[in-house]
């Protein structure tokens, strides 16, 4: 996710879905290299996450296909020429003439 604990959206999908199994069974070492994050992970600190987890967020199951369904719905909402879009409509200066940050002036 934010940190690279997920390859893709479907990992993220399922961690929301499954929080405690995730929790109990990710190993940062597997996937991240930051001493910092690595320093802290311990199955202390874990189980002292798990805590926090609401117990009503524990009894959802979702198949394959529902998760499946949830990445599709999800990839809908993804503009997939946004930055070219947004491109297109940044102005080069701004009224009073002065270059908008981050344009080349051409």
């Amino acid at each position: 996710m934010h940190n690279g604990a997920s390859n893709d959206l479907e990992d993220v999908v399922r961690h929301h879905a499954f929080p405690l199994f995730f929790l109990l069974t990710y190993d940062p070492k597997q996937r991240l290299d930051q001493v910092e994050i690595l320093a802290t992970s311990s199955l202390s600190n874990q189980l002292s996450m798990a805590w926090t987890i609401e117990s009503s967020m524990l009894s959802r199951y979702l198949s394959k296909k529902r998760v499946q369904d949830i990445v599709r719905f999800l990839k809908t909402l993804t503009a997939r020429e946004i930055q070219n879009r947004l491109d297109a409509t940044l102005p080069l200066t701004v009224p009073s003439g002065l270059p908008v940050d981050g344009v080349s002036m051409p």
